[in-house]
């Protein structure tokens, strides 16, 4: 019910018109607020358009962020991990530029998760989890830090390295505890 109402609001608020930047940013929220309430087909559509506008305007950080969530909340949640993939890695290789960038890190990390759980070598999956967790440390980003860990974890489990996997998954869980972060608590507890 909150959902229908705060997406009700966020319509409501596209239609009175303004800048296209504004567009871009309610767009943008009722996107991230549709996927994140499981609405996958209606979070798609509404991201996909404020993600065309940004590129009118020309805002490469509402592009990145736009981008991390069109893959984190409907795609990956409809089983699109191919297409999620690759709206991550055009992203990713469109702003290199913008490696210092919240958004660009945020994009980062999410193909170290996307590439565990596409079954990707594990090389390349350590490699792109080392290169997010380098960027999210100097960022000061401890919620994606929080989750790298864990999908780092996550991928040496995998491969077989358990103590140093079990390692990496707890600390990823107490920097999600110390933040308050529900999403990596989770996921962390069902990596051990």
């Amino acid at each position: 019910m909150l959902f229908r109402s705060s997406l009700g609001f966020l319509e409501q608020a596209l239609g009175i018109g303004g800048s296209e930047g504004e567009r871009v940013a309610l767009l943008e929220d009722a996107g991230t607020s549709a996927g994140r309430a499981g609405r996958y087909d209606e979070a798609e559509r509404l991201l996909r358009e404020a993600l065309a506008l940004a590129r009118t305007t020309d805002d490469r950080h509402a592009q990145l962020r736009i981008a991390a969530a069109l893959a984190e909340h409907p795609l990956l949640g409809l089983g699109r991990l191919r297409e999620a993939d690759d709206a991550i890695g055009e992203a990713l290789i469109e702003h290199a530029d913008l490696v210092d960038d919240p958004a660009y890190v945020t994009v980062a990390g999410l193909q170290a998760r996307l590439l565990l759980d596409l079954g990707a070598d594990a090389e390349l999956a350590l490699a792109a989890c080392e290169r997010a967790l380098g960027l999210a440390e100097r960022a000061g980003l401890d919620p994606i830090v929080a989750d790298l860990l864990v999908t780092k974890g996550a991928v040496l489990g995998a491969t077989g390295r358990r103590r140093e996997a079990l390692t990496l998954v707890a600390g990823g869980a107490a920097l999600a505890e110390r933040e308050g972060l529900l999403h990596a608590r989770v996921r962390a507890a069902t990596v051990t």
